[in-house]
């Protein structure tokens, strides 16, 4: 069973540095700078699988965007891709 985190406070107090960190160790790479708040990752494994992660926490919906991302990383390792 794979729990996501929904408190805004929680997720708001992961750093943008750990993030990445953690899906470079899953075998994550940056690919592309979407604007100076995000950036496209691509899995390693799979190029055709994208997510959108961000950069900054100094957005407004950063909460929501980890959030987000939180969503789409278990779908991901749920369903046995990455």
């Amino acid at each position: 069973m794979i729990a996501v985190i929904r408190d805004p406070g929680l997720l708001r107090s992961v750093r943008p540095e750990s993030i990445h960190l953690y899906l470079e160790s899953r075998g994550w790479r940056p690919h592309l700078k979407v604007s100076e708040f995000g950036s496209v990752w691509h899995s390693v494994q799979n190029r055709s699988i994208e997510l959108l992660v961000p950069d900054t926490a100094a957005i407004g919906d950063y909460a929501s965007a980890q959030h987000e991302l939180l969503v789409e990383l278990a779908r991901l390792s749920s369903s046995g891709d990455r």
